[in-house]
């Protein structure tokens, strides 16, 4: 994300009030004015969670889930304790078996530790043939 991009894109989350905001291939652009912010960076993204600062809400870690998948990052953030949204980024790179198994270990977390709600949303980098 460019400057410009990074100044239009502050601009247009103020200007429609817009609570939360994903970003997936953020680059060196970091802040959006009144947000704060759950970013990761490694060797195969730089992804983020963005929220007003009159949101309640806390980033959770998905270390554990990141380091058993290869290529894989997760990002999640508990909003007023009662809705959980989980970013994800997947390398495009990524085979199907590889894949279904970051989806199983994924749901299988979700459905052993979460009670609330649950949004997914991400940067899937998904190709099927499909579409």
């Amino acid at each position: 994300m460019n400057l410009l991009k990074a100044e239009e894109l502050a601009e247009y989350a103020n200007k429609k009030s817009i609570d939360i905001a994903c970003i997936s291939e953020l680059g060196p652009r970091r802040k959006i004015r009144g947000y704060q912010q759950y970013i990761i960076s490694d060797t195969f993204t730089q992804s983020g969670i963005f929220w007003k600062n009159s949101v309640k809400a806390k980033s959770i870690s998905m270390k554990s889930l990141d380091r058993k998948h290869y290529q894989t990052l997760t990002q999640c953030i508990m909003i007023e304790e009662d809705l959980l949204l989980v970013h994800v980024y997947i390398h495009p790179a990524l085979q199907h078996g590889e894949r279904s198994s970051y989806w199983r270990s994924l749901l299988d977390l979700l459905e052993t530790k979460c009670k609330e709600k649950v949004i997914i949303t991400g940067d899937l980098n998904t190709l099927d043939e499909r579409f």
